[in-house]
């Protein structure tokens, strides 16, 4: 978008991090997490990762993100595994993404530029 942006209209953006370094990523999400999470739902996690085991989000992502549902779902009962109904993965994709593509991604530096059109719902 940066680079051509009379091909770009519009940028759609949504739990998005501005900045996917892992500490600044980790340290925000962590705080955050602490902070608005119900005991319940952290309850729920820390029990749900115990039973994880070393399973990690490219290599099996619809398993990754049913036991993450906590983080990621008010309603954590919600059965998520239909979302993946007919998708396959492409977890080399997907962990060179997470490792050494969105590591680099830093887009801080123009938050100042982003016109938000929506509320934020939380």
């Amino acid at each position: 978008m940066r680079r051509h942006p009379s091909r770009v209209s519009h940028l759609v953006m949504f739990v998005n991090s501005p900045n996917f370094d892992s500490s600044f990523y980790e340290k925000h999400t962590q705080e955050h997490w602490r902070n608005y999470a119900s005991e319940d739902r952290k309850k729920t996690l820390d029990e749900s990762l115990e039973k994880l085991g070393n399973v990690k989000v490219y290599n099996d992502f619809p398993t990754w993100y049913k036991v993450n549902r906590p983080r990621f779902w008010k309603d954590y009962s919600i059965d998520v595994l239909p979302l993946f109904d007919g998708i396959k993965p492409n977890y080399s994709v997907l962990e060179h993404l997470i490792l050494d593509v969105f590591n680099e991604c830093d887009s801080t530096p123009y938050l100042s530029e982003v016109k938000f059109s929506a509320s934020h719902h939380g």
